[in-house]
């Protein structure tokens, strides 16, 4: 929760920097990785106040995602994408710590789960967001994402 509220908070005090959508029908989309899933759903709440539209949100290995629930908007389609075999947020000895929380973000619209492939378990969890993972974005693609 308090990555949730810095997230939103960030948003509240720097908002007025960032570039507004140049039309009604023009929205912002966000991508975020591991702890930055909490931190950018807190900007998607500030955002969703001030009355601007969201697109897409791609959340790509969320740490502790079972622990995170995503607005249910028509309007905004949310895809919650994880790697079976991430070491960081299926990490046994951290779910028994209370840190580790696997599992599906709730209310996503789509869940995007399969095995990395990659027989380097320390380039696993960042793999989707390097240039391991640009097979990444045309899997997404492929399946109408």
């Amino acid at each position: 929760m308090q990555r949730y509220q810095q997230g939103f908070y960030y948003a509240k005090q720097n908002f007025s920097e960032w570039q507004k959508p140049a039309s009604e029908n023009q929205y912002y989309h966000l991508v975020s990785h591991s702890m930055g899933t909490a931190f950018g759903e807190g900007i998607l709440k500030h955002l969703n106040a001030q009355g601007y539209g969201i697109g897409h949100v791609i959340h790509i290995n969320a740490f502790q995602a079972s622990k995170i629930t995503v607005a249910t908007d028509s309007r905004i389609t949310t895809i919650d994408y994880q790697l079976l075999d991430d070491p960081l947020i299926n990490n046994f000895f951290l779910r028994i710590l209370g840190i580790a929380a696997p599992g599906s973000i709730h209310n996503a619209d789509h869940q995007m789960y399969e095995h990395s492939g990659i027989g380097n378990i320390f380039k696993i969890h960042r793999s989707p967001i390097w240039k391991q993972g640009k097979g990444f974005w045309k899997n997404l693609d492929q399946k109408g994402l």
